[in-house]
């Protein structure tokens, strides 16, 4: 199991990678249940305002159904504003970075994944990576929550995708 691809990242590589990453954020059980204790809490709060107004149970289970419901509509709201506004931030922080702007060459094998560009070379072995994503835009090979390795899907043929998907499934990281 090895392959390799030769790519240069582009503006849309980056807003597609940053896509990927934004979704997979977003479906992490950590991120839910920080959701599921916001709606709770609120959820709560408004119940027992409206108990100690005097409020019988119908009014309680109707606050918490509208903090459930509102809320939730809420996060949505903010959720997918940030999905709207991604590819505006993600081009920017893609003009900041001169790296992004050479061309990579990429080998992975059972070792872990060799990276070379006319200012630098490298190998990471399969250990130091956090986690890896597959999207449809691009795959992403994470050092951390949000630092990553960008391998545009465009840049390889279904034959290398899963060449490296099998790779990674056998000595890489947990997928996320």
């Amino acid at each position: 199991m090895a392959g390799e691809v030769g790519i240069t990242i582009g503006e849309e590589d980056y807003v597609g990678a940053n896509r990927v990453w934004f979704l997979h954020y977003l479906r992490r059980r950590k991120v839910l249940v920080r959701y599921a204790l916001l709606l709770a809490s609120l959820a709560a709060a408004l119940a027992m305002l409206e108990w100690s107004g005097g409020g019988g149970a119908a009014g309680i289970l109707r606050v918490v159904a509208f903090a459930i419901v509102g809320g939730g509509a809420g996060l949505l709201l903010c959720n997918g504003i940030g999905y709207v506004l991604l590819p505006r931030r993600a081009r920017r922080l893609f003009r900041q970075n001169p790296s992004f702007y050479k061309s990579y060459h990429y080998h992975w094998s059972d070792d872990g994944l060799a990276y070379r560009s006319e200012r630098e070379s490298g190998m990471r072995p399969w250990k130091d990576f956090y986690r890896w994503s597959d999207g449809s835009e691009a795959l992403l090979l994470m050092l951390n929550e949000q630092l990553f390795y960008i391998i545009p899907r465009r840049a390889l043929t279904d034959a290398q995708a899963e060449d490296l998907r099998a790779t990674l499934g056998a000595h890489g990281p947990p997928r996320f």
